[in-house]
């Protein structure tokens, strides 16, 4: 689903931590047969994306030789 909102130009952010029991209440969504897993919001930003700030992969990967 995000890929396809990407596709059309529509930014999508999926969101953990929440309640499900409460979501599915608000949602009258009946939990007998389906469990609320993940939320996607879905819109369009306001502005420009901002720059990303990626580390290199050589500050956050060490390669180790083990024992031999």
């Amino acid at each position: 689903m995000m890929m396809a909102a990407a596709v059309i130009g529509v930014d999508s952010c999926p969101m953990g931590g929440f309640n499900p029991e409460a979501v599915a209440e608000v949602l009258q969504i009946d939990r007998s047969n389906v469990e609320v897993a993940l939320l996607l919001a879905l819109g369009y930003r306001t502005g420009p994306q901002p720059p990303r700030h990626r580390l290199p992969m050589a500050a956050l990967v060490q390669y180790r030789e083990g024992p031999r």
